[in-house]
């Protein structure tokens, strides 16, 4: 009974290191592990049995990793799509010309792209050019007259 008794304070001790080792590499997972053993603590504390605390652990562990990795996805994928969309359509000028069937390098709004030619046509350095597509990072480009 002694015993177990104080397996709050080791459920703390867990907690606390894995505070450290959060400060130290910062991923956010042994976040959700020391918030998991503090609460765990708290539990052993008041007496709830060895068997139910490693289910609260569980259990807050993968509902705080949940909440984190939805919102993380999220604002991840809205980013990436806009920024890609918005540069089809827009002008530019060649940077460093468009070789025959090969790429160059063109500015657009204070960003360099690498490009190709829609027509494989060289495109010289200074031209201004109009983005018709984009395949991958690559943009596909044609010279305005």
């Amino acid at each position: 009974m002694e015993e177990s008794f104080y397996i709050w304070k080791y459920w703390l001790l867990a907690g606390v290191v894995c505070i450290v080792a959060e400060m130290f590499l910062g991923n956010f997972f042994f976040l959700f592990v020391s918030i998991s053993c503090i609460i765990c603590a708290i539990c052993a504390a008041l007496g709830l049995c060895f068997p139910l605390q490693i289910l609260v652990f569980i259990f807050c562990f993968f509902v705080g990793l949940h909440f984190f990795t939805k919102k993380k996805k999220t604002k991840k994928s809205n980013s990436t799509i806009s920024n890609t969309i918005n540069i089809v359509g827009k002008t530019g000028i060649v940077i460093s010309t468009i070789k025959e069937y090969g790429e160059g390098l063109v500015q657009i709004e204070n960003q360099t792209w690498t490009a190709s030619s829609l027509d494989q046509k060289e495109i010289r350095q200074g031209t201004r050019i109009y983005i018709n597509d984009i395949q991958g990072v690559r943009l596909i480009v044609s010279a305005i007259n």
